[in-house]
């Protein structure tokens, strides 16, 4: 199993269940009319956190079109010989649009022969077309000890993504420890750039993530799954996101799963189970547009069960940046308007 399909089979509770989850679930539609409720700002945009099975990648293309989401980043590539050849297939029928990076594959971590086959993996998978390097928040060594990203042991592993040139996105996860943690691996490979996933986990806490930013010049992070969190401090989070809009990318935590028989196929929206109607989907996309470009009181929030939300209203040039720009930059997206 590589560790992209070890994280969905966490996601729908087991991997004995995802079968019969998918199965259960709504056929998604292969055209995307409809999804179009809120008119927001003419800004295409690029999402830089989805998981896509490779016979759904049509779809992830077609619904995120919909909503103005030209590019869009499969963090669950896995690795050569584990799935990395099949998603980066899909991805070349789609020229441009769809950028997939590649795995660590935990398994056997972290001796000497570890480290020599998982640098072997970068080397060739950043040959054959992977853009980036995915990696858990700690790795688990045989004897289920965990190991830290910045631990000495994984030194080489750091050196030769530095060779490469390619953005590492990571989850550090909560508490003290770990943003320690981060802070010494981003500042012990201050060339190579990180993208911490879901607002470094501190969407809740913007005046820390601010200080983290103003400290790592090399850290970026994305919006996935921290709209209820932001909420929660509106107006501190609107002057994080303004005065470092240049380090915040658009991210949505989608997953699109392919089922054990080719027409089952679902849709996981902020980890939960597969979604069954479209309803989910449209109410996902409106909450998550009005949050940031509007000042809205009262919108629902983006998946069921979470509090209403305010608008943050976020001037147009922050938004462009968050949106499109700052992932253009990072990730080498070129012009997709033109494609």
């Amino acid at each position: 199993m590589t560790p992209g399909r070890a994280w969905l089979a966490i996601t729908v509770l087991a991997t004995a269940l995802l079968a019969v989850a998918v199965g259960a679930a709504t056929l998604l539609e292969p055209h995307t009319r409809g999804f179009d409720r809120f008119q927001g700002l003419a800004i295409w945009k690029i999402d830089v956190h989805q998981r896509i099975d490779p016979e759904v990648l049509g779809y992830a293309v077609n619904v995120g079109a919909s909503q103005g989401i030209l590019g869009i980043v499969n963090l669950g590539g896995g690795h050569p010989g584990g799935g990395l050849e099949a998603h980066l297939e899909a991805a070349a029928r789609f020229p441009g649009r769809v950028l997939v990076f590649v795995e660590l594959d935990e398994r056997g971590c972290c001796d000497d022969a570890w480290i020599e086959r998982e640098t072997a993996r970068l080397v060739t998978g950043r040959a054959l077309g992977a853009r980036g390097l995915h990696v858990p928040r700690r790795l688990l060594s045989p004897a289920g000890e965990p190991v830290w990203l910045d631990a000495p042991e994984l030194a080489p592993l750091w050196q030769v993504v530095a060779g490469l040139g390619i953005p590492v996105a990571f989850e550090p996860g909560p508490g003290p420890l770990a943003r320690q943690r981060m802070v010494n691996l981003l500042e012990g490979q201050p060339k190579i750039p990180f993208l911490a996933l879901d607002m470094a986990g501190l969407a809740g806490n913007p005046a820390t993530l601010g200080a983290l930013l103003s400290r790592l010049p090399n850290l970026h992070v994305d919006t996935a799954g921290s709209i209820p969190e932001m909420a929660r401090t509106q107006e501190a989070t609107r002057e994080l996101l303004a005065a470092h809009s240049d380090r915040v990318l658009l991210g949505t935590d989608l997953a699109w799963l392919q089922g054990p028989r080719p027409e089952q196929r679902a849709l996981v929206i902020g980890g939960g189970l597969p979604v069954r109607t479209r309803e989910p989907l449209l109410r996902f996309f409106d909450s998550t547009w009005r949050f940031f470009e509007t000042r809205d009181a009262d919108i629902p929030g983006p998946t069921s069960g979470d509090a209403p939300l305010e608008g943050l209203a976020l001037p147009r040039d922050a938004l462009t940046r968050i949106f499109r720009d700052n992932a253009r930059r990072l990730l080498g997206f070129g012009d997709l308007e033109a494609l």
